[in-house]
């Protein structure tokens, strides 16, 4: 890698992975729809009960109909749509999405690199060091879901000392027979206490998530056993750039992904439109997982970048001593 490549701001970070995505849509889109098409139609099948669903839209059916059975007239989830949906479904994506974010990174280390992007490369260079790749993402996903334990955990005992000192001090004070001054007192304070605790969880939830969730190209491109440490490193001196960087497509993509919500609703809960809803949200998907491929190599741009220019520094400097 060039390690005097410019930096990218959160803009140029942005616009680059939109580009990569557009130059390379019909690749990854067909990587991304061969690996994860059927278990997403399948999950989708099992939430909504596919049982007498007709191939093309119910021309009976007003879409007012077709948005009340989507939102409101939907039973409860049976035993197999939440065995799907709670432990097969993730036992599935711990084992696939570590390929999908293998052929991401290689997609955007070849479109860096200036090279064609051809299918059986994405798929070739998918696999490799598979098995560590699962393996970290385990302990990620059981590091972070120990971390989010342990906050709700903490935040559970401050909240409850929180409410009772604050119910203890409004017991106490006069308002001058006002009935309602000290109840007032108690939800205000309540309540703006109860929104800065959940500012604070959220920011402490996420950036550990950001400083550790590049462990997976550690260990695929750079051979790491465990990432962990290695992404800890990479994401220093960065978190917020990195987090306005997947707010931006965390709502960007949540934005769009409610349009594949509109789709079933305009095929009116047709086979064919949970096909195109599957794929619409398959499209989407990229627009995710790209960006995090780009700030993985900016990323370590800057930090080879300013490792080697320590390095010159100190030979200059023993050169000088010397």
């Amino acid at each position: 890698m060039d390690v005097t490549e410019k930096p990218l701001g959160v803009g140029e970070i942005l616009d680059r992975s939109l580009q990569i995505y557009r130059q390379h849509f019909a690749v990854i889109f067909m990587f991304v729809v061969l690996f994860l098409g059927p278990a997403y139609l399948i999950s989708q099948a099992v939430a909504f009960d596919f049982n007498g669903i007709r191939w093309i839209p119910d021309r009976d059916m007003t879409f007012e109909q077709a948005f009340n059975l989507l939102y409101y007239d939907s039973d409860e989830l049976s035993p197999l749509a939440l065995t799907v949906t709670f432990f097969l479904f993730p036992l599935y994506m711990l084992f696939v999405f570590p390929v999908i974010l293998t052929s991401h990174l290689e997609l955007v280390r070849l479109a860096r690199e200036g090279k064609p992007v051809l299918f059986n490369v994405l798929l070739k260079r998918a696999f490799q060091r598979y098995f560590p790749a699962v393996g970290n993402t385990f302990l990620f996903g059981v590091l972070i879901i120990v971390i989010y334990s342990v906050l709700i955990m903490v935040l559970a005992i401050g909240l409850a000392v929180t409410i009772s000192v604050i119910a203890a001090i409004g017991n106490q004070l006069d308002f001058m027979n006002d009935p309602f001054g000290a109840s007032a007192v108690f939800f205000i304070t309540f309540g703006l206490l109860y929104a800065f605790i959940i500012l604070v969880s959220l920011i402490v939830i996420y950036f550990f998530m950001i400083r550790l969730c590049f462990y997976h190209p550690a260990v695929v491109l750079e051979g790491e056993r465990l990432g962990l440490g290695r992404s800890w490193a990479l994401t220093r001196r960065s978190f917020g750039r990195i987090f306005a960087v997947f707010l931006i497509s965390s709502v960007l993509f949540g934005v769009f992904s409610f349009a594949s919500y509109g789709v079933l609703v305009l095929f009116k809960l047709s086979l064919i439109g949970h096909i195109l809803s599957v794929l619409l949200q398959l499209i989407l998907l990229p627009i995710f997982v790209i960006p995090y491929a780009v700030v993985y190599f900016d990323q370590k741009n800057r930090i080879d970048g300013a490792d080697l220019e320590a390095a010159i520094e100190a030979q200059r400097m023993e050169v000088q001593h010397g």
